[in-house]
């Protein structure tokens, strides 16, 4: 189904998103995604988890419109 909105959290060096969000008094509801399943570490740092995150969903973007406008590449 097709969804109206979309949130990326990261979570920190010291506590991932479920921890931060118990922490708040946040509750997350939705879709949960690992977006470097099997990295070989526990974690994985914050600016090398965005930029994976967001090459991953640009790709996904481009792959359910079709291919990238000249401007695109």
């Amino acid at each position: 189904r097709p969804v109206g909105r979309t949130l990326v959290v990261f979570g920190g060096p010291k506590a991932g998103v479920d921890e931060i969000a118990r922490i708040e008094g946040i509750e997350l509801k939705g879709l949960f995604l690992n977006f470097i399943p099997r990295q070989g570490t526990e974690t994985v740092r914050t600016e090398e988890a965005i930029f994976a995150v967001l090459a991953l969903l640009n790709y996904a973007n481009i792959c359910s419109v079709g291919k990238p406008t000249k401007a695109e590449k």
